[in-house]
């Protein structure tokens, strides 16, 4: 019994977590609402187990570039992985990445192009 009051004792409410985040409640709730951050329901209410807000913070944290490079050169020394090269892109990404690629915008519902057609009354296909 003594177990489970401590372990109660590490569940946050809302107001917890936007504290420890340092956003707003308001935030959290959306959060919550799109199943982003791990959480738990005590009756109606919303309770966040403070490890698992911790272990998700981390799973969040940015990786500096260099560092990345930097392991990935690693990996592929010990012959786990590729090395990366930015020559091995090929001309369809390079344009792609440039902009002079582009693909149709479609509606994703009905898989039909969302580009306007233009109204031309001479066209017969347009009336």
């Amino acid at each position: 019994m003594a177990a489970d009051a401590a372990a109660l004792s590490l569940l946050l409410d809302v107001a917890g977590v936007a504290e420890l985040l340092n956003i707003s409640e308001r935030h959290v709730r959306r959060l919550v609402f799109e199943r982003r951050i791990p959480y738990l329901k005590v009756g109606n209410r919303v309770r966040f187990d403070k490890a698992e807000v911790a272990a998700w913070i981390d799973t969040l944290r940015v990786v500096d570039r260099g560092v990345l490079d930097a392991r990935a050169s690693t990996l592929a020394l010990a012959g786990l992985g590729p090395l990366p090269s930015s020559s091995s892109s090929s001309a369809r990404d390079r344009a792609r990445r440039t902009g002079r690629l582009t693909t149709p915008a479609t509606d994703a519902r009905t898989g039909r192009s969302t580009a306007m057609r233009t109204k031309n009354h001479d066209d017969p296909v347009a009336r």
